[in-house]
């Protein structure tokens, strides 16, 4: 792949790159693909999956750069550069692993357990307050069809009353005419 590049086959890019970080990214595809193939087949977790490449991601970065390092201190061609690299993915292996362990145990803590029950009580008052709403509304177009049923009682009494009103004054109209 680094013969590639540098001969200029995916661009002027790609020439000037440094060779480790072009075997960081090999490693890290192959990888990559084969972490997503133990997934895929079920034999790993997606959460084991994703923690794998964020190990190994880390590891293969600190190597990067250890081996830069190891390469300045032991100016030994090649050996600086393995030795750095070893040095660099141990340590990142090892840091990774124990934030890993610090997180964990920060998520397992009371603290979280607490931080959880306050969201729940939360998530409770607004069910509650949702439910109360709910209600609310129910009971308003309750009301509100109570409101219209009486609306259209008054309008129909009015009705009644004006067909009275009118037959009773003709009615005293006709009494009034025959005499």
């Amino acid at each position: 792949v680094n013969m590639v590049g540098r001969g200029g086959m995916f661009g002027d890019v790609l020439k000037e790159i440094d060779p480790t970080i072009v075997a960081g990214i090999t490693v890290m595809v192959f990888e990559g693909i084969k972490e997503f193939s133990r997934y895929k087949k079920g034999e790993i977790s997606g959460e084991v999956c994703a923690d794998s490449m964020m190990l190994k991601s880390t590891a293969v970065f600190f190597g990067i750069k250890g081996a830069a390092v190891g390469q300045m201190l032991i100016p030994v061609p090649v050996l600086g550069a393995i030795i750095g690299a070893t040095v660099g993915s141990i340590m990142a292996h090892g840091g990774y692993k124990l934030l890993d362990g610090f997180v964990e145990n920060y998520f397992r803590s009371n603290a979280l357990n607490d931080l959880r029950e306050i969201n729940r009580g939360i998530l409770n008052n607004f069910e509650n307050l949702n439910s109360d709403y709910t209600q609310w509304i129910k009971n308003n177009r309750y009301y509100q069809e109570l409101i219209n049923e009486l609306n259209l009682n008054f309008i129909e009494n009015q009705k009644l009353k004006n067909d009275l009103n009118y037959e009773m004054k003709s009615s005293l109209e006709e009494e009034y005419d025959k005499n």
